[in-house]
């Protein structure tokens, strides 16, 4: 009886061990998941604030690394501005404030890249029509793609023409036309610069 029973404990410990064992490997694959996730998280806030830097036209004078100290900080403050405001806070406002302030120091980085990005946005589309017409013109007097951009480049000011200007530079380093039109739209996207574009595209034939 006292073997038997030796026995039997001996096969409980070796199945609570087995299922020890299994709850370790459940746990280093979700440490695995959740490692994914963050690094999978963390290149998509990346990218994202790659993005709105090169719609706002930031990209040359505010480095990415500026912005993601910015959002750091911002987070910090946020943290700094809820352990003052939320012991203040009545019942369970004190954990949206915990959690909402260090989001919205987090997030104010990105908004106003994201108003930046709509302001320059609205001064190219006003630009647009009158590069419109002097490219009628330019093509009217047998000048070709090139020389138009080259043209729009010199005479405008503002988002458009030094968008323009880039693609005049990438021009003159031996990029072929479309490649730098393709560049173009990609730096700048919407169906208003398509229109642009497209002029272009017309006036090679």
């Amino acid at each position: 009886a006292v073997e038997a029973r030796r026995l039997t404990l001996m096969e409980q410990f070796g199945v609570a061990e087995a299922r020890r064992a299994q709850a370790g490997d459940a746990l280093v694959q979700a440490e695995s998941v959740l490692s994914d996730a963050d690094r999978a998280s963390r290149a998509a806030d990346h990218h994202a604030s790659e993005a709105r830097e090169l719609r706002a036209g930031l990209e040359a004078r505010l480095p990415l690394v500026a912005v993601l100290a910015a959002k750091l900080t911002g987070t910090a403050c946020g943290g700094l501005a809820a352990l003052v405001a939320a012991p203040a806070a009545p019942g369970r406002t004190a954990l949206l404030v915990a959690i909402g302030l260090p989001a919205a120091g987090f997030l104010v980085p990105d908004a106003l890249l994201e108003r930046e990005a709509r302001r320059r946005q609205r001064r190219l589309l006003a630009a647009l029509p009158d590069a419109l017409d002097l490219l009628a013109v330019s093509a009217g007097s047998g000048r070709g793609p090139a020389a138009g951009l080259e043209q729009l480049a010199r005479a405008g000011e503002g988002p458009l023409a030094e968008e323009l200007r880039l693609t005049v530079a990438e021009l003159s380093c031996g990029v072929p036309l479309g490649a730098a039109l393709r560049s173009l739209r990609a730096r700048v996207p919407g169906s208003e610069l398509a229109t642009l574009v497209a002029a272009i595209e017309r006036s090679r034939r």
